[in-house]
């Protein structure tokens, strides 16, 4: 059995703890493994009023200056913090990557290094599989602070690494004939992975006080990675790899598990990228988490996003409500046809309409994410946006937006085959379109439209993650 410090750095969400460390921890106990969480983001959150602004980043990507000034600030409890990772007497230091973790993961790393060189650190969460990032990684691996890093999937590779460590350099046991090593890179982009997800062990949350977090009676958990969908914007389907799910009857196990493991909790979260991409799992779990109910005193629901599905009947809708569904979010992304297909999204927006309405009708809050400015979309598509939120207005309880316009991510499709998508210019926010018509500025208004029209049509509206009820934002470059 070893001794594993577990860590989450700044800046990255406080709901709840983070399900990929609930089932990390889930899968180093299978092994034997006790763990040691560290939820240093939390931490620095509640501990300090004046580090708050931070958290506004959290869907923008890292940015090495504000890393800097974020650490020259906080470097007093940052220190305090890596004294007490070393004074828990750990065997092995793993840091999670996700979010805009990576700067603060980095600096941690380094101050543990400078107070202690013989504790193996191991850097975990890099899924994101694109050959020019395995490759940068093997080449500038000297640089590294990191004893061991995990590129793709770490579900079977993180617990063997953890039992294979014999220090900071070498490996017992065949590890490194079992998993394809290049120095201190282990590449499992490829796999190996569990490829039914009925297979994991059970999230663990044993080790995480819930209540120190935003939310106690809430848990996070996912039944699913990847997505059916690969929309041209998005990275998540390509960082989290293959589609796969659980059966219904183990999600609903893990229900059971959860619910019974912690008294507490009500309410449990799906950070699946769409809870709904297998209707007939999610159509059994609803069966046996009805019987569940009448059993148990507390009222309990969930909630997380889904993919616009014709399988979302009136019935099955009906159903979810029944088994304790409170809230979904869609990706609609647009009201216009061919806006939708050049995404790539497979669905019509008849079905959208029947999907939303068909959610609504069943008493489940509805929310529908909205992107102004696509770049294929003219202005006529972006009126259908309009018509669509104005005939659909009566079932829609939120409309989310996360940026001014689109912000377009490195290595997204969108990003990669820029010309293909006529966008010029390297800047995420101030890209212009080829014909000269889809420019920030324009993007600004239309984003101003949806908020106007959001709020003038009293639909609650979802900025960033954060609800709020009129749009108050001066932005100096519109």
């Amino acid at each position: 059995m070893k001794r594993v410090a577990l860590v989450i750095m700044p800046y990255y969400r406080r709901e709840s703890p983070p399900a990929e460390l609930g089932m990390l921890a889930g899968l180093l106990a299978k092994e034997g493994h006790r763990v040691l969480p560290f939820d240093i983001n939390n931490a620095i959150f509640h501990s300090c009023f004046k580090a708050r602004r931070y958290w506004k980043y959290l869907h923008l990507e890292s940015d090495p200056s504000r890393d800097e000034e974020f650490y020259a600030e906080m470097r007093p409890k940052l220190d305090a913090f890596a004294r007490a990772i070393l004074e828990s007497r750990p065997d092995v230091i793993v840091f999670y990557y996700f979010g805009n973790v990576e700067g603060q993961s980095n600096k941690m790393a380094s101050l543990i290094r400078g107070k202690n060189s013989d504790i193996p650190i191991v850097f975990t969460g890099l899924l994101h599989r694109e050959p020019e990032l395995r490759e940068r990684l093997i080449i500038d691996q000297q640089d590294l602070l990191e004893d061991f890093i995990i590129i793709g999937y770490d579900e079977i590779a993180l617990p063997k690494l953890i039992s294979a460590i014999r220090n900071r350099k070498e490996l017992q046991g065949d590890f490194s004939q079992l998993f394809k090593r290049v120095g201190k890179i282990i590449d499992c982009s490829q796999g190996p992975f569990f490829r039914k997800l009925d297979d994991l062990p059970f999230f663990d949350f044993s080790a995480f006080d819930l209540g120190l977090y935003k939310v106690p009676s809430r848990l996070e958990i996912f039944t699913s990675r990847g997505c059916l969908w690969k929309c041209k914007f998005c990275l998540d389907w390509k960082i989290q790899g293959l589609y796969r799910s659980m059966s219904g009857k183990r999600i609903f196990s893990e229900f059971r598990r959860q619910l019974e493991s912690h008294k507490s909790v009500n309410h449990i979260r799906l950070v699946d990228l769409a809870i709904n991409s297998d209707v007939s799992a999610l159509s059994e779990f609803c069966d046996l988490m009805i019987e569940y109910n009448k059993s148990d005193s507390r009222q309990i629901f969930w909630s997380g996003d889904a993919i616009i599905h014709p399988g979302m009947s009136q019935e099955l809708c009906l159903k979810m409500r029944e088994a304790g569904c409170g809230g979904i979010g869609y990706g609609l992304e647009s009201g216009s046809e061919s806006v939708v297909k050049s995404i790539g999204k497979g669905f019509s927006i008849s079905t959208a309409e029947n999907v939303i309405r068909n959610t609504h009708n069943a008493d489940i809050k509805t929310s529908i994410n909205i992107i102004s400015g696509f770049p294929t979309e003219s202005r006529e598509d972006f009126q259908q946006t309009v018509d669509f939120i104005k005939r659909n207005r009566d079932y829609m309880g939120e409309i989310r937006l996360t940026f001014v316009g689109l912000r377009i991510r490195k290595d997204a499709e969108v990003s990669k085959k820029s010309d293909d998508f006529g966008i010029i210019g390297d800047d995420p926010e101030q890209w212009i379109s080829d014909d000269n018509k889809n420019t920030y500025q324009e993007r600004s208004r239309r984003f101003k439209e949806i908020l106007e029209l959001a709020n003038g049509l009293d639909i609650e509206l979802r900025l960033g993650g954060r609800i709020v009820r009129k749009y108050e934002r001066t932005d100096d470059r519109q």
